[in-house]
């Protein structure tokens, strides 16, 4: 039998493309916007804090001590 000497460069060769286009960049937007996380804070009794470096936070009032 003869083997055959083009598979291994063929599974080389599909094993590069595989690789780069799993590292394609797709930019996607954000989950939700900043009006939606401030909806949804206000909702469970939170106040939104926006902050231009993180996108903001959804800040509770700790419970206190009696």
């Amino acid at each position: 039998m003869r083997r055959s000497l083009a598979a291994p460069p063929m599974a080389g060769l599909l094993l590069a493309v595989v690789a780069l286009a799993g590292c394609g960049t797709v930019a996607f937007g954000p989950a939700y916007t900043e009006e939606e996380q401030a909806h949804y804070c206000a909702l469970r009794g939170g106040w939104w804090r926006p902050d231009a470096l993180l996108g903001g936070h959804c800040e509770f009032e700790a419970a206190g001590f009696l």
